[in-house]
């Protein structure tokens, strides 16, 4: 999805592979995902100067990072910092639990997940500090949300994954800006193909009531009647079903 000069994709953890898009009728992104997958999220730009926030399912990853030059293949994910090391851990898609007596079950817009970035100007630095370990409660709280949704195969969340990329800080030291005006925001909803079809992003497969309909037989093909050599008696009508076509495939989403 590209907005505003902003390249936004949800890549798959192990082979960087951007997951399939797909666009509403209104203009909205969304991303065919599948369950139990790990995905990290992909942000090109050539804008600078510029802080990037993002929130996935109404969660705030619990933190921002400072661009003054361009973002390439940059990957976000949940993010801790320790003895100088830095740690990104992908996410994953989850179906939602299935809905207990009494619940209510999510529909259309609810059973998709979604990634928020928010893209701010950069202010001026504010001060500069000893880099301290750190590690988000983002992993605590995208588990939280996820449990309040139900739906079954119908409904994915995030939580945090298990695939890491490790890299050594550049330096020891933490610098910090103000934050400046609200440049742009870039959204991708993800969901799975039941998804998709409840948000009227794809046609629904056929039920089996129109399946049975459309095996029913077509037209069929008279063959002339050829008489005995000895006889002169005339062979029935028969039928020549080799033109028949097959039914057509049916897409299982069970």
């Amino acid at each position: 999805m590209i907005v505003g000069g902003y390249r936004l994709e949800l890549v798959d953890a192990t082979t960087k592979q951007p997951f399939k898009e797909h666009l509403s009728a209104t203009g909205e992104c969304y991303v065919e995902v599948e369950p139990n997958a790990e995905y990290f999220i992909r942000l090109n730009t050539n804008t600078t100067n510029i802080k990037i926030k993002i929130d996935v399912d109404g969660v705030d990853l619990g933190y921002v990072i400072n661009g003054a030059s361009t973002f390439q293949d940059y990957t976000f994910g949940s993010w801790e910092r320790k003895s100088g090391m830095s740690q990104m851990t992908a996410l994953r898609f989850n179906l939602a639990r299935l809905a207990q007596p009494g619940e209510g079950i999510s529909e259309g817009q609810a059973v998709t997940g979604r990634v928020d970035m928010s893209v701010y100007e950069l202010g001026p630095l504010t001060h500069i500090e000893e880099a301290k370990d750190y590690k988000s409660n983002a992993s605590t709280a995208l588990e939280q949300s996820f449990q309040t949704k139900t739906g079954g195969k119908k409904c994915i969340m995030s939580t945090q994954g298990t695939t890491t990329q490790v890299t050594k800080e550049a330096s020891n030291k933490s610098v910090h800006y103000a934050t400046g005006p609200l440049l742009q925001t870039v959204t991708l909803h993800y969901c799975t193909a039941a998804g998709l079809v409840l948000n009227k992003i794809l046609s629904a497969p056929p039920r089996e009531d129109e399946e049975a309909e459309m095996k029913l037989e077509r037209p069929r093909k008279r063959v002339k009647p050829e008489k005995k050599s000895k006889s002169g008696d005339v062979k029935p009508d028969v039928l020549d079903l080799t033109n028949r076509k097959n039914p057509p495939e049916t897409i299982d989403l069970t």
